[in-house]
């Protein structure tokens, strides 16, 4: 894929380490709010930060988040999925969700 707008080095390290927060909060959000834990959130929009989710990670999403999630992965045409599941006593696994995340940098340019 070739961008219309090429990006430096540092750009494109910034953009790795956006998309890794956003990934691994969404991730996060999604755990956190289908375990049926109440989640209450304080946001500033005084902050410095564009980038502001202010949730407590859970150790267990955020260990496997490092091990199975490769955000550069994103910018090279893959794909990230989530797939949340229930699991019954009697071990029968049901799939309720699939959250499917992909970068894109294809752009409508309008004239």
């Amino acid at each position: 894929m070739t961008s219309p707008f090429p990006l430096n080095s540092k750009d494109k390290k910034d953009l790795e380490v956006y998309l890794k927060q956003f990934c691994f909060k969404s991730i996060q959000t999604i755990i956190c709010s289908r375990n049926g834990t109440a989640i209450s959130t304080d946001s500033s929009s005084r902050s410095p930060s564009w980038f502001n989710i202010s949730i407590s990670d859970s150790p267990s999403v955020a260990e496997d988040c490092k091990h199975k999630v490769n955000v550069s992965d994103l910018l090279h045409g893959k794909t990230i999925n989530l797939t949340v599941q229930l699991h019954s006593p009697d071990n029968e696994i049901m799939t309720l969700e699939i959250w499917t995340s992909r970068w894109s940098e294809n752009t409508n340019k309008s004239r």
